[in-house]
C-alpha cells in the first residue's frame, strides 16, 4: 500500500479512493473549546422534526412528503412518522421527494415503506465481512396507521439524494412499489464505521456491503437510476405541481412505468 508522507502523496493515494462514504476527518489539535462544533447528523434530525419539512395534500388529492434525512427510529421519530403518514393515507397517490436527502438511519426507510405493503416484504441484506454473515431487513409486521398498499407512490431524487435515501428508492424501485422521478443519485451503499486514529485523525471506512434480494447487488458508485428522467435544474417540484397534480395522469404514468418494467 503507498504511504503518504506528503500533503501532495495523501491528496494522490485519497483520490484513488471511489468509495462514497469513505473519509478522513481532521480537528485541530489546539482548536478553542469555545469553537462551535459540527453538529451530529442524528442530533440535528431530533432537532428538526426528523427531517420533515413539507407535507400537504396537492391539487388532485395527492400526498406529498418532503424530508431531508432519515432519523433514527425511536419514540419519538415513530410519532412524527405515524403523524406524516397520517395526512396522506386517503389520497389517490403519494409522492415522497427525496431529492435533498442525505440519509441517515436505514429502519427509517424500514419503518416507512411498512405502510407501503400489507405483508411483510424483505427490503434489503447487509453482508458484514467481519463476521461473514448477512442481516435481512424485512418491514415491519405492525405499524400504528392505515396501510396504503395499492396507493400508487414516486419518488423524487437528485444527484444529492444519499446513503438510505438512496437505499428506500432502490428497494421500492425494484420492488416496483414507486416509480422514481428525477435524476440518479449519488451512490453510497456500504455500511460505515469511524475509526479515530489520534486526536486529530480518523477515518470512516466501509465495512458492510448492501445485497438487495431481487437485483443480488447495489448502487454503489452507479447510484440509483431514475425510471423518469428530469434535471434537478427544471425545479422537481414545479414539475409536480404542473403534471401530476391530476390523479388520473399520475396513475397512468405509473401504471406504464410498471408495465415497462415487468416486461
Amino acid at each position: 500500500m503507498e504511504q503518504a508522507e506528503t500533503p501532495e502523496l495523501a491528496a494522490k493515494v485519497l483520490s484513488k479512493v471511489h468509495e462514497k462514504h469513505f473519509g478522513v476527518r481532521w480537528s485541530a489539535p489546539n482548536a478553542s473549546h469555545n469553537q462551535p462544533k459540527h453538529e451530529n447528523w442524528f442530533t440535528k434530525l431530533t432537532r428538526k422534526n426528523s427531517g420533515f419539512t413539507r407535507i400537504e395534500t396537492l391539487e388532485g388529492n395527492v400526498g406529498y412528503i418532503n424530508f431531508w434525512g432519515f432519523d433514527q427510529v425511536n419514540d419519538a421519530s415513530r410519532k412524527r412518522v405515524e403523524a406524516a403518514m397520517a395526512l396522506i393515507e386517503n389520497t389517490n397517490a403519494s409522492i415522497f421527494d427525496l431529492s435533498s436527502n442525505g440519509g441517515g438511519d436505514g429502519n427509517m426507510g424500514r419503518l416507512m415503506s411498512s405502510y407501503l405493503f400489507e405483508e411483510p416484504t424483505h427490503l434489503n441484506s447487509i453482508y458484514w465481512k467481519a463476521t461473514d454473515s448477512t442481516t435481512e431487513f424485512w418491514t415491519f409486521e405492525k405499524i400504528n396507521g392505515k396501510r396504503m398498499a395499492d396507493t400508487p407512490v414516486c419518488i423524487l431524487t437528485s444527484e444529492d439524494t444519499f446513503s438510505a435515501a438512496e437505499s428506500f428508492a432502490y428497494y421500492l424501485k425494484h420492488l416496483k412499489r414507486a416509480t422514481i422521478i428525477g435524476e440518479t443519485t449519488k451512490g453510497g451503499a456500504n455500511t460505515w464505521q469511524l475509526f479515530q486514529l489520534d486526536n486529530t485523525f480518523g477515518v470512516v471506512i466501509p465495512i458492510a456491503k448492501a445485497i438487495n434480494p431481487i437485483t443480488k447487488s447495489h448502487w454503489e458508485g452507479t447510484g440509483v437510476q431514475s425510471d423518469i428522467k428530469s434535471r434537478r435544474e427544471s425545479r422537481l417540484i414545479r414539475l409536480i405541481d404542473y403534471h401530476f397534480n391530476k390523479y388520473n395522469y399520475l396513475r397512468s404514468i405509473l401504471k406504464k412505468s410498471r408495465k415497462s418494467k415487468s416486461n
